[in-house]
């Protein structure tokens, strides 16, 4: 295999700590690491990049030997975390979900903008379980393994194990395989659709819904699916309720976990209206420029805490990640 030509990359923090964020811009040129393949959304006679909302799945490089992929398996370049927030004491918000923006004419170039999900049915709802182990914010929080294998980074899960004494009310629960967890919302909801995301399956499980205080199950159109690190996707007759319920069968003296439960349709992505975040990718001749931009949109000053960028290299060593530390951005500094 055929290298490119190597040269440390700029620090991101420190990139970031020197522009101060006072014209809201951010750059870092990363030497591309490179491979062949033939490209599916972006081709330069050296490189071939694979795209999609997540970001860079696939680079390449034309003139390496073997086919090698220099982006780790089920991982993206691109992926950011942006945590701000518009007033001293006011929450912290988080940008992490990107939108991708072809840009027109510019045949080696993609763009993608940062915004945030609007309120998902879930969040909206009071969730419970009889027994298990870890928090039950866990479900709909959004987060789920990135990728699996060595580097994947951990989320929170709820979990539930096969043991007597397991965490929950009731003192000592007798040897049982049946577990359930519960949403419950403030109104009466119109639901068709779930999504289960497993980290360790359990050996079935099904979904109910509360009628006239009574629990029943739903009419599914398809089977419940029960794949590791996957999300499982339901489709159902629409049903209005209060309370959802999944019910899960354990496999015998096994666990299971679950690191996050979707209801409804997916929600729509939002733009913010205070903090612009871009990044754009162009490949040039023996190089990939990445350059990440932050725009203060408002009159007043806008507080970042964190620009998570991870590297999610496909190398020996796990994904890396860097992270600036607190700065201010004003819009009358640009």
């Amino acid at each position: 295999m055929t290298h490119p030509r190597r040269t440390p990359p700029p620090h991101p923090a420190r990139r970031v700590s020197h522009a101060a964020l006072r014209a809201g811009l951010a750059a870092l040129c990363l030497p591309v690491l490179g491979s062949a393949a033939r490209a599916q959304e972006l081709t330069t006679p050296a490189f071939t990049l694979r795209c999609d909302e997540s970001g860079v799945r696939s680079l390449k490089r034309t003139s390496d030997v073997h086919d090698t992929d220099y982006i780790a398996p089920g991982a993206a370049l691109g992926r950011l975390l942006v945590r701000y927030r518009t007033t001293p004491n006011g929450d912290w918000r988080q940008l992490r979900d990107a939108v991708i923006r072809r840009q027109a004419g510019q045949p080696a170039s993609i763009e993608y903008g940062l915004g945030a999900a609007l309120p998902a049915l879930a969040s909206k709802a009071s969730p419970s379980a009889e027994r298990g182990v870890g928090g039950l914010r866990a479900l709909s929080d959004g987060l789920v393994p990135a990728a699996s294998g060595p580097g994947a980074a951990a989320v929170p899960t709820f979990a539930w194990t096969p043991e007597p004494n397991e965490p929950g009310g009731g003192g000592p629960n007798p040897v049982v395989a049946r577990r359930w967890i519960q949403y419950t919302f403030p109104v009466e909801v119109d639901v068709s659709r779930t999504e289960v995301f497993w980290t360790a399956p359990p050996q079935s499980w099904r979904l109910l819904y509360l009628e006239n205080s009574q629990w029943k199950a739903v009419a599914a159109h398809g089977p419940y699916t029960v794949t590791a690190n996957a999300f499982a996707s339901v489709e159902f007759t629409p049903v209005r309720t209060l309370a959802l319920r999944i019910e899960v069968t354990l496999p015998p003296g096994v666990g299971a976990s679950v690191a996050e439960w979707r209801v409804g349709p997916e929600p729509p992505l939002a733009m913010p209206s205070d903090l612009a975040v871009t990044e754009r990718f162009d490949v040039g001749t023996d190089v990939l420029d990445w350059t990440i931009t932050l725009a203060n949109l408002t009159s007043g000053r806008v507080e970042i805490a964190d620009l998570g960028v991870p590297l999610p290299f496909a190398e020996r060593t796990p994904p890396r990640e860097c992270a600036t530390s607190r700065l201010w951005t004003s819009a009358e500094c640009r």
